[in-house]
């Protein structure tokens, strides 16, 4: 038998979900809501272990000499003899792990040279941030990504910039996954704004495509379950 979740845990995605959808929030949307706290903490504990700029970049470039060592040695008569390989023949399987590895030695190579490491004159980007690729998102615009999926489901279309229930959500959504909560300045809440722009692009729309099912179907079965919707023949 299922434990059943205490109602004291589930308070907080309730007004989560009251800051989204209102008083008359469905009755689903708390229950999904606490469902998908866990990738958000998950996002937020590797975000907390992922290098700096500075070590990102050590340990590009220790790869890139890794992978230029085991070509070197590779292509030497000596490492493949005591592999067990004919040093004097360069086999198919040999000349592919060496292209591979020329390969990685120079992605590691511009990797550690790009925007986000690194500036125009080659010095390391300053700043208190993690690396970051230009794929990822970090873990509270993660956060603001699932609010504004949650929002734009409920109301047919984004909340404006400056809207203060919806950076309020996210915030409450962000402490409920354990993250620090934002509590300097007049506007507090402010610093979702800038996650909410991060979140509405493209690449992020991609990346919530599962919860945007989650929450078509938790609509669809309580819409069904109360007679509110009929079943497709």
């Amino acid at each position: 038998m299922r434990a059943r979740i205490p109602l004291s845990r589930f308070e907080r995605f309730l007004h989560v979900a009251r800051l989204i959808a209102g008083d008359e929030a469905p009755e689903w949307l708390p229950r999904l809501l606490h469902s998908w706290i866990c990738d958000l903490r998950q996002a937020r504990v590797l975000g907390q272990e992922r290098p700096t700029r500075t070590q990102m970049r050590e340990r590009l470039s220790c790869f890139e000499a890794a992978a230029s060592l085991m070509i070197k040695e590779l292509e030497s008569p000596w490492v493949p003899e005591f592999l067990g390989a004919d040093p004097n023949d360069i086999s198919p399987e040999r000349d592919m792990i060496i292209r591979v590895l020329e390969d990685f030695a120079d992605r590691a190579r511009r990797a550690s040279t790009s925007s986000a490491l690194a500036t125009e004159t080659g010095a390391t980007k300053a700043g208190s941030g993690r690396a970051r690729s230009a794929d990822s998102v970090s873990a509270q615009t993660y956060c603001a990504m699932i609010i504004l999926e949650t929002w734009e489901f409920i109301h047919g279309a984004q909340p404006l910039p400056k809207n203060h229930r919806a950076a309020e959500a996210a915030e409450m959504y962000w402490r409920a996954a354990g993250g620090e909560p934002h509590s300097i300045g007049e506007e507090p809440f402010a610093c979702w704004r800038y996650h909410f722009q991060l979140a509405s692009e493209n690449k992020a729309r991609i990346m919530t495509a599962e919860y945007r099912r989650h929450l078509v179907e938790n609509d669809r079965s309580w819409k069904l379950l109360h007679g509110l919707l009929e079943e497709a023949a």
